[in-house]
């Protein structure tokens, strides 16, 4: 099972998160597995799972130390599945996942069948109007390899302090958002629109800060 909704994390958490870490990972009883050992991954990339996506995607896979922008219909199945390859060798190499869990993100959207190793999925409850503040501290912890969140109204400077709260830690946020949200300007490092039709996703690179592009090329995953 994944963790329990913790109510008081990232708050409670942040001074342990940063303590030195000291090997394993301990469950807590709150939820919180304390501490995490160092990144076991050193390429600037995670490779996303799909090798047609990896091939679009500057550097070949969801770059590290920075915040994805999912720009989506709505937070479904689908949606999500395409970042279960990654979040799974996240958590099968001991790194931390954290889902700010609210109305539109619930644990139910990463399914039972997952490979996804539970004792280092975390939800944080986020149903407030910080939830990108939370967001935001758990990427700059330094205690988790991902942080994904569902912002439909986030700003340009909340973002902004998400991307570098990422730069700071090396951890990747992915950051669902409405479609619409493609004509605001963007802080973010990467920047995609994922739309579902009959079980088929249709994935567009819409800009990348890591080499400049502005997008343009898109692939469909089935």
């Amino acid at each position: 099972m994944y963790s329990a909704i913790s109510h008081d994390w990232p708050t409670a958490a942040l001074h342990a998160l940063r303590r030195p870490r000291s090997g394993g990972i301990t469950p807590h009883s709150s939820g919180i597995s304390l501490p995490m050992p160092a990144l076991a991954f050193s390429m600037s990339s995670l490779p996303t799972g799909h090798a047609a996506l990896d091939a679009l995607l500057p550097g070949g896979g969801w770059p590290r130390g920075a915040l994805c922008e999912l720009l989506v219909e709505q937070v479904g199945r689908e949606e999500c599945a395409l970042l279960l390859p990654a979040l799974t060798a996240l958590t099968r190499a001991r790194q931390r996942v954290a889902v700010m869990a609210s109305a539109s993100l619930m644990p139910g959207a990463i399914p039972d069948t997952a490979d996804i190793d539970r004792r280092h999925l975390v939800f944080v409850d986020a149903a407030g109007s910080d939830s990108h503040w939370r967001s935001e501290q758990c990427l700059r912890s330094g205690g988790c390899g991902a942080v994904l969140d569902v912002l439909p109204r986030a700003d340009y400077a909340q973002l902004r302090q998400m991307q570098r709260a990422a730069e700071s830690s090396g951890a990747i946020g992915f950051v669902f958002r409405p479609l619409q949200a493609r004509r605001q300007a963007s802080p973010c490092a990467l920047r995609v629109s994922i739309q579902a039709n009959r079980g088929l996703l249709q994935v567009e690179l819409l800009g990348s800060r890591r080499r400049g592009d502005r997008g343009g090329s898109s692939v469909q995953l089935g």
